[in-house]
């Protein structure tokens, strides 16, 4: 029938509602370039020009809500889906090749004092609150250029390329290599926790300022931009590392795909 003959008949103002309701959800559910927001309780939809074969396509909603189109979980680019899934599995210890987890503690001590420190926010550049070294909480270098470091290390600062990607990786080292990427992983996750407070945060504190200064909402909305945006970045930080990981099998199957080309040729 007729959709304009089905609005006739239904007199019922909440059975067109439904029967509307219904067209959308048929719309979406049948067409691969059009998903709904998995955010819970968002009536969002979402619609692409073009689905990217080389890439996941990462969705940031309405809402507010950071997700991957292709598989309906967090945003988690540079890393594939396919990577992502893969690394769920090593970074849990269910890889038979790896048949240790590593555990990131939560506590590290000051490489100038040994005092131990407990890590309670996103940022990787840390200050020994009894001698005041500046450090790096990934690889416990001095931060900075100063006699105890200092915050000039946010522009030199460099440890996050790992020494044996050069060579070829064998089992020998590749638990020492998986580690090194899981370590800074595992951090970059925990500082994503920590930073999603602000998000739970956000509604309080300008709830809080507003009566405060007596201000209109309108001009908090470059703060929940802000948290918004941090807590991207900090994902992509994060998911840099299972690319990264993944990088050399890349190259690898690059190569050789160049190769048989060139010997058909």
């Amino acid at each position: 029938m007729d959709e304009w003959i089905i609005m006739k008949l239904c007199r019922s103002p909440a059975l067109r509602k439904k029967f509307n309701q219904a067209l959308i959800d048929s719309f979406v559910n049948g067409n691969p370039l059009v998903k709904w927001c998995p955010a819970p309780n968002c009536k969002f939809a979402v619609s692409l020009k073009e689905i990217s074969v080389d890439r996941n396509e990462a969705i940031l909603c309405k809402c507010g809500f950071y997700w991957c189109f292709r598989c309906g979980g967090l945003g988690h680019e540079p890393a594939t889906c396919k990577e992502l899934e893969d690394w769920k599995v090593k970074n849990s210890g269910g890889d038979e090749s790896l048949n240790e987890k590593f555990i990131l503690s939560i506590t590290k001590k000051c490489p100038n004092c040994k005092t131990l420190i407990e890590k309670n926010g996103g940022c990787n550049h840390m200050t020994c609150h009894k001698c005041h070294f500046h450090f790096c909480w990934l690889c416990l270098g001095k931060f900075g250029s100063g006699p105890l470091g200092d915050s000039s290390g946010y522009s030199t600062h460099k440890c996050n390329i790992f020494g044996g990607e050069d060579k070829t990786i064998n089992k020998e080292d590749d638990w020492e290599r998986f580690r090194f990427y899981s370590e800074r992983f595992n951090s970059h996750s925990r500082s994503y926790d920590l930073e999603k407070s602000l998000q739970i945060k956000k509604d309080e504190v300008i709830e809080s300022l507003k009566k405060k200064y007596i201000l209109s909402d309108t001009i908090f909305n470059y703060y929940r931009e802000a948290v918004v945006q941090l807590l991207i970045a900090r994902s992509c930080i994060r998911n840099s590392y299972i690319f990264g990981f993944y990088r050399p099998l890349i190259i690898l199957k690059s190569i050789k795909i160049y190769l048989n080309i060139a010997k058909k040729n």
